[in-house]
């Protein structure tokens, strides 16, 4: 048996992101993760930017992040008690 054939490959949507989420799920079903790739990032995906490089946002990635952040916001706030 090959190293490949020995692991596998899961895709997995979040749709909040805590800290080593995926790591501690797949621990406890017996299943260590080795490696995590992020393909997307909201509406920002980034699943053919080589590993170490970047790119800039386009004009409806930018709007589209502002809107979830002001959404995001108001909803803490409306949850709070003064």
């Amino acid at each position: 048996m090959t190293e490949r054939e020995k692991n596998s490959w899961v895709r997995i949507g979040v749709t909040e992101g805590r800290n080593h989420l995926i790591k501690r799920m797949f621990m406890a079903v017996g299943h260590p993760v080795l490696k995590l790739k992020r393909i997307a990032f909201g509406p920002v995906h980034m699943e053919d930017l080589p590993p170490g490089k970047f790119r800039y946002l386009n004009e409806e990635e930018v709007d589209r992040l502002r809107k979830i952040g002001s959404s995001h916001g108001e909803s803490r706030q409306s949850g709070r008690t003064r």
